[in-house]
């Protein structure tokens, strides 16, 4: 993998429990680390439901291998965040890490 290629700063978050005041769990989400990727939008759609327009993006994110990686993380690039789908390493040499991504509001 070429550093050149890698030229966007995401974060990697991890996925907390924590209650709130009435006791009910509450997903909270901490930094683990802050690596280069590359980013490739793949596909946009938008679609009406319930008189509101509603619009999804997926992505292809490159990074280096990381063994702690998985669909229960998520990744922060700027304001925007990318629920991981599913964790790929390209022939399972642990080089390198392909990530299918769909944008999430947060």
């Amino acid at each position: 993998m070429e550093a050149g290629n890698l030229r966007h700063r995401v974060t990697i978050q991890t996925a907390g429990a924590t209650q709130n005041g009435a006791g009910e769990p509450v997903v909270t989400w901490s930094d683990s680390a802050t690596v280069w990727a590359s980013i490739e939008p793949i596909r946009g759609t938008e679609r009406q439901a319930a008189q509101q327009m509603t619009a999804t993006m997926t992505h292809t994110v490159r990074m280096r291998y990381r063994a702690s990686m998985s669909v229960a993380n998520r990744l922060k690039f700027g304001s925007r965040y990318l629920e991981i789908n599913a964790v790929i390493d390209p022939g399972e040499r642990h080089e390198r890490l392909e990530l299918l991504c769909t944008e999430v509001a947060n």
